[in-house]
């Protein structure tokens, strides 16, 4: 199980597991894609979001279902120590989990969508979305039993290893009769689990329709005049406001300034709200984009720090942001984005509103600066000012 849960470092970025759901992730959101063009359903596709009239889906990490394919690839494992399988048939079951997640997971994201469009209901959050994914999960741990079944009959006998021959590392069925009260214990306490898990969501999306992640309102009412019209030469050429679902990846609310001199741009944004450090490179490569270089950049001679990311879909482009809290204090990142600093975020992330906000704070707000056509020190120079004209504003709000 230690090979399972081994992360191999692939990237200097990003770990294994995270590039295998990635593209997973794109993958299956093109399936889906080409499904809705053969019911000629109308949507737009870009990148991993799939937007629909009246719904946009983010096929999000969290919530798309892609992580099923750790659950699929124990389950095989598991099945070979149970059965004791072979060798062979154990790591071509394990590797079957790869075919069933990303089928289940379209299907599970088509079913979204044609729930909308067709027969309008809103699967995509509160006790239906949650019933819904385990449907799938139970219905692709189905097909990987079924997947045992075939290649049972289908390999060559001389590949199944004599069940005499193989090391009695585990003998499950006779843990179960040695410890049958334990495992009723074990069978009650999921149910448990799995109840509370249901009336949780029940509760807190009982008339309302998504879950709120702050104790109150935090949206600020950002007007086009928190920036100036013109910054070391840039003058505005366009402003717009984004509005999103507060489950959306990329915040619930965006107000953007599109910055022009000459004949490039810069495009400044300030998206709220986020719980904590949004890691905004995983957002882009949702999109399509590549991350080539991370990096901590220096905002200001305060000490205030930021991230650089260089960028690759076609082409080349540079994206700055950094973080602020409701007093307009800026948060640090962390120096790098792996396994370790993902985790401790996500689960800080999903911490109840009062009880992360009396132990890391309440809420966080983000300024991007992005171009295709500028270099990292004008893009930063443009984040100075962007972030001292948001601090100003954010102490003035406080």
């Amino acid at each position: 199980l230690l090979a399972i849960l081994w992360q191999p470092p692939w990237s200097s970025k990003l770990t294994g597991d995270v590039i295998l759901t990635s593209s997973m992730q794109r993958l299956s959101t093109k399936l889906v894609s080409q499904l809705y063009d053969l019911m000629e359903l109308v949507h737009v596709n870009h990148g991993t979001v799939i937007s629909i009239p009246g719904l946009e889906m983010g096929v999000e990490e969290a919530c798309s279902g892609i992580q099923s394919l750790f659950l699929y690839i124990a389950v095989g494992a598991l099945c070979g120590v149970f059965f004791r399988r072979s060798w062979s048939h154990t790591c071509l079951l394990m590797m079957a989990g790869l075919g069933w997640a990303l089928v289940t997971n379209t299907a599970r994201i088509f079913t979204i969508g044609v729930g909308h469009a067709a027969l309008a209901i809103d699967l995509t959050h509160g006790v239906l979305h949650e019933l819904l994914g385990y449907a799938v999960m139970l219905f692709g741990i189905g097909l990987m039993a079924s997947f045992d079944q075939l290649l049972l009959s289908c390999l060559p006998k001389w590949i199944h290893t004599p069940a005499s021959t193989i090391p009695s590392v585990a003998v499950p069925k006779l843990a179960v009769r040695q410890f049958r009260g334990i495992g009723v214990g074990l069978a009650g306490m999921i149910v448990f689990l799995f109840v509370c898990q249901l009336l949780d969501i029940g509760a807190l999306t009982a008339n309302r329709k998504s879950i709120d992640f702050f104790a109150g309102d935090s949206i600020i009412d950002v007007g086009s005049n928190w920036l100036p019209d013109q910054i070391d030469g840039w003058e505005i050429r366009e402003y717009r406001r984004d509005e999103r679902s507060n489950v959306s990846d990329l915040g619930q609310r965006s107000d953007v300034w599109v910055y022009a001199k000459a004949d490039r741009e810069v495009t400044v944004s300030f998206d709220q709200v986020f719980p904590g450090w949004h890691e905004l490179t995983r957002c882009y490569e949702g999109r399509g984009w590549r991350c080539q270089q991370r990096g901590i950049v220096a905002v200001d001679g305060q000490g205030t720090v930021g991230v650089s990311a260089k960028l690759n879909q076609g082409g080349d482009a540079i994206m700055l942001f950094a973080m602020l809290d409701r007093g307009g204090n800026a948060l640090s990142p962390p120096q790098e984005w792996d396994m370790f600093s993902s985790l401790f975020h996500r689960i800080r992330n999903r911490l109840s509103p009062r009880v992360r906000a009396s132990l890391f704070g309440a809420e966080a707000y983000q300024i991007q600066v992005f171009s295709a056509e500028c270099d990292e020190q004008t893009l930063a120079g443009l984040l100075r000012q962007s972030l001292s004209a948001f601090q100003q504003r954010l102490g003035d709000e406080a």
